[in-house]
């Protein structure tokens, strides 16, 4: 926002307003106060025990009951930010960001550099270790898709950020030609109608279920329909079904887990 922030060397009360909690946790951080996570509590579990929710829109009391040091905010929106940095020293912060960049980034705002480097380099080792584990079950050239639906069931299909992040490894799965698109144009997600699956379905089809019940009926639907029953990969049966909280956040803890977590998906399929 073009401000000049004095963040603390070593903050000790940290609010984090973002998409991307678990990227802190990577880090070896403990935040008391965030917001936008909730829906990972599934598996982010305990460790959200001691971590107060100051709520989308920032609750004002909240933020001031926990005496911050220094608040991270995932927005630009100036009324977010005009509340928060009147509290505390804020500064904002892209969650849509790669992952590599929201760490050094972190490591460099929380004295965690070092910590946010070496984090990185086992990521990206045992990324590619998985990988190369998985090259039999993979043929060569395999491509991949991730659907959602989501805001009352409209459905949509995934680029450069969750799942997708992770399933588009340079030793993993390619994506279609008409999701390259959306990944050489920086596009995060972008709706669909049903009639348009086939034209961005992969090999292999990940879909994304909510936790808001007319999304996920909406995908029960879909999945009934003569269309969805026609794609190749459904025929072929490798069409996974996930959770949302579980698979589709492209924070670093989440990252972590899926290393473990899509190999087993991947296995009972071959």
């Amino acid at each position: 926002m073009g401000r000049n922030v004095e963040i603390p060397a070593m903050p000790r009360r940290i609010v984090y307003h973002g998409e991307t909690f678990g990227d802190l946790l990577a880090l070896g951080v403990e935040a008391v106060g965030g917001s936008a996570f909730w829906e990972q509590r599934s598996v982010l579990g305990d460790r959200l025990q001691n971590v107060m929710d100051i709520e989308f829109s920032i609750n004002v009391a909240k933020l001031v009951e926990l005496e911050p040091d220094l608040i991270i905010l995932a927005s630009s929106d100036e009324e977010q930010y005009n509340k928060a940095a009147g509290i505390a020293p804020t500064v904002t912060f892209n969650t849509f960001a790669p992952l590599e960049q929201r760490l050094l980034k972190l490591g460099d705002l929380l004295g965690k550099r070092m910590a946010a480097e070496q984090w990185l380099e086992t990521y990206r080792e045992r990324s590619e270790q998985m990988w190369q584990m998985l090259k039999g079950e993979l043929a060569q050239g395999e491509s991949a898709s991730v659907f959602v639906t989501a805001r009352g069931g409209r459905l949509f299909v995934m680029g450069t950020i969750g799942l997708s992040v992770m399933l588009y490894h340079r030793s993993g799965f390619q994506a279609p030609s008409s999701i390259g698109q959306l990944l050489s144009e920086g596009i995060s997600y972008l709706e669909i109608s049903a009639e348009d699956l086939p034209a961005f379905a992969g090999d292999r089809i990940f879909m994304v279920l909510t936790n808001e019940a007319s999304s996920r009926q909406a995908a029960y639907e879909l999945a009934g329909s003569k269309l969805w029953k026609s794609l190749p990969a459904v025929r072929s049966e490798l069409a996974y079904w996930v959770e949302d909280s579980e698979w589709n956040y492209g924070d670093a803890f989440t990252s972590s887990s899926l290393l473990e977590k899509l190999p087993a998906l991947l296995r009972r399929s071959s």
